[in-house]
């Protein structure tokens, strides 16, 4: 019996990490001030259909965290001067 519960506890960690690894959004480094960190986020591999854009960083009238559409695996990003 406690075999049963050991491999049923695993078996569930394994699921809620796997989950866990798989909903989070890719790790950013903090960009300077004045700059923002924009990702556009694709629905394939192609990069053809852009299906989400994210925004991050300080900018001197505001800070940027904000997310349009959906996040995917597939992403580009690059580091822009505030608008």
């Amino acid at each position: 019996m406690p075999a049963l519960i050991r491999n049923a506890l695993a078996a569930a960690l394994l699921t809620v990490s796997t989950a866990l690894v798989v909903t989070s959004a890719p790790a950013q480094a903090v960009p300077p001030d004045d700059y923002l960190i924009v990702t556009h986020y694709y629905s394939d591999s192609s990069h053809a259909n852009r299906v989400g854009t994210w925004w991050f960083g300080h900018c001197p009238d505001r800070d940027w965290d904000r997310l349009s559409g959906v996040r995917t695996p597939f992403s580009t990003s690059g580091m822009h001067p505030c608008p």
